[in-house]
């Protein structure tokens, strides 16, 4: 059967721009019907998304301009958006932001944090999908006076390389698995390998674990811990394998941790797919079947 003829209808709204196909007769699919209304940049790719990370950021990130996380975040979240649209999946989608940006000279943006958080929202509106979006802060007075102006993002505080408040903060956000998670936190190779071995537990089937500022292995800057930063480093160094201390960095285990794909074997469970980017790592586990 031929496809039905469409026309295209494009709708400006506060959030990202939706693009509405609309059918010249009504025989399209309800889930060809929900994709032709998803966001303009689900389909148009990764140079849209760093328009609308921009707008939606209100210029506060700088993961489109400086790091060109656009470039692989498109790849990833696209599928998520599309998701959405099939029969028998969930149609909720659940982010887990790790650091909002409150270090002055690190995760800020002309003094403000939280402006990728603001992009997410931006990107999956309302009514288009039913978004959750959680965050997580080291620096609590910085955490409660954003999360006063933000009251339509859930906000916690507590420390990324302790176990126990990753898994309180797993439970206050409801205990349920997230379609992403970003570490975004303080950059400090151990609490990156720390944060990644006990949350991957914590993704979804089809989620994606990100792991941004991995440079982190190769040189050494201030930490982002807060307001109250008070001199702790990352702790790269040229060779991108061991920290200062001697410790493998966050590079080094990344590699470690691909090894088991070379032989079919994963090495988180069902994790089937590690992705190094500029500046970024993405660890995605396997797909459930949609079809």
């Amino acid at each position: 059967m031929a496809t039905p003829a469409c026309s295209e209808v494009t709708t400006a709204t506060t959030n990202a721009e939706v693009v509405t196909y609309v059918g010249k007769d009504d025989s399209l699919s309800p889930t060809l019907a929900c994709l032709g209304r998803l966001p303009a940049w689900v389909a148009e790719g990764s140079e849209r998304l760093a328009k609308e990370i921009q707008v939606g950021s209100l210029g506060l990130t700088d993961e489109t301009t400086k790091h060109k996380y656009h470039l692989f975040y498109h790849r990833y979240l696209a599928p998520i958006a599309r998701k959405t649209c099939y029969q028998d999946q969930p149609k909720k989608i659940r982010f887990l932001e790790i650091g909002l940006g409150c270090y002055p000279n690190g995760g800020m943006v002309r003094g403000t944090p939280g402006g990728s958080s603001l992009a997410w929202k931006h990107l999956f509106p309302s009514p288009q999908f039913d978004f959750e979006l959680h965050v997580m802060e080291f620096d609590a007075p910085c955490a409660r006076k954003w999360a006063t102006d933000h009251i339509d993002i859930n906000v916690y505080t507590g420390d990324a390389s302790n176990k126990a408040d990753l898994d309180r903060v797993y439970r206050e956000a409801g205990s349920k698995p997230f379609d992403m998670i970003i570490d975004d936190a303080s950059h400090i190779n151990e609490h990156q390998i720390i944060t990644v071995e006990h949350m991957i537990q914590y993704v979804g089937a089809g989620g994606i674990y990100v792991i941004e500022d991995i440079q982190s292995a190769c040189k050494s800057w201030k930490a982002n811990i807060g307001t109250g930063q008070k001199g702790a480093h990352v702790g790269g160094t040229t060779g991108c394998m061991l920290t200062k201390n001697g410790n493998p960095t966050i590079y080094a285990k990344l590699v470690e941790w691909q090894k088991p794909l070379l032989i079919q074997k994963e090495p988180f469970k069902d994790v089937t797919h590690i992705d190094i980017n500029f500046q970024a790592a993405v660890l995605e586990k396997k797909w459930p079947s949609i079809l």
